[in-house]
């Protein structure tokens, strides 16, 4: 068999792999935060007799979309929006810090401040807890600001 069937092939592959970043973009649209995947192609130069013909490609996953989104104003005053390069800390599901642009927080029945998917948001000194309150707002910088009961 040619192996110029192989080079076809590399280049079958590495649209098959744009498509599947293309429909999870697509699929993923109205999530809260998500940010786009961006595929980049390159070919392959390949030395050696009768080999400079076939230039078989390659793709990969660079990065993620980092220009802002549409905000949307829902309304609720726990939801926050980062604008720029801003992102949330949160505690991650193995305890190390992680990072999210997820902005539907919620406060639990334990006073501790969330994402929607309860990944807790961490802040100079750990963990952000709320105490009894009257009122929470978020400033620009990302200071919390309570209004205490009473």
């Amino acid at each position: 068999m040619d192996k110029l069937v192989y080079t076809a092939l590399s280049g079958l592959r590495g649209h098959m792999s744009a498509q599947a970043a293309i429909a999870n973009n697509i699929a993923n649209a109205s999530t809260i935060g998500y940010r786009a995947d961006k595929v980049q192609f390159d070919s392959l130069q390949l030395m050696g007799p009768s080999l400079e013909t076939r230039m078989p490609s390659t793709e990969r996953v660079i990065d993620a979309d980092r220009t802002a989104g549409a905000f949307v104003s829902t309304g609720r005053k726990l939801d926050v929006a980062m604008t720029g390069d801003g992102w949330l800390a949160v505690q991650g599901s193995d305890g190390e810090e992680a990072y999210t642009r997820r902005g539907d927080l919620q406060i639990s029945e334990s006073g501790l401040l969330t994402t929607g998917d309860g990944m807790p948001v961490m802040g100079n000194g750990g963990p952000i807890t709320i105490p009894p309150n009257q009122g929470v707002s978020f400033a620009a910088d990302g200071s919390v600001l309570i209004v205490p009961v009473g």
